[in-house]
């Protein structure tokens, strides 16, 4: 049996959270002292998001065969498409994906990466952070208002 079939004895949860199971695989964005969680199973369905987190507006975009997710600022643009090829809504022109920021090769804009994210178990991040917001799997309904807290 591996440790992820196992029992979770390494790190105890202050409280229980019934929002999600104990090892569902959560990628969990930091901005300005707000943690929101994204369940990555539902990211894997959704490969690319357009979401809030504390008022900023970003983009996750997946990869569809492993748990790497890229974040990044994304103004006031939205955007839809597959892992390996993002366009902008209305406009359907193709953004490139790079490890620093996302560009538009016709107008030489740039989307910084957010740096504050992380991918765990949820019963390891919620130990450290019960505050912590968690999207449900319509991400792109309303960002603001499909979400469970505390």
């Amino acid at each position: 049996m591996s440790w992820v079939q196992g029992c979770c004895s390494c790190v105890s949860m202050r409280a229980e959270d019934e929002r999600l199971g104990r090892k569902t695989k959560v990628l969990s964005v930091r901005l300005r002292d707000t943690n929101k969680a994204y369940v990555l199973d539902e990211l894997h369905q959704t490969p690319v998001v357009n979401n809030k987190v504390a008022g900023m507006s970003i983009v996750l975009i997946a990869s569809p065969n492993s748990d790497a997710v890229r974040v990044y600022k994304r103004k006031n643009h939205e955007f839809e498409g597959e892992s390996e090829k993002v366009v902008e809504v209305g406009t359907n022109g193709a953004w490139e994906i790079s490890a620093k920021s996302l560009v538009n090769p016709k107008t030489g804009d740039s989307l910084g990466r957010i740096p504050e994210v992380f991918v765990s178990f949820w019963f390891a991040w919620f130990s450290f952070y019960p505050d912590t917001l968690v999207c449900d799997g319509a991400f792109n309904v309303n960002p603001d208002a499909r979400l469970f807290t505390t």
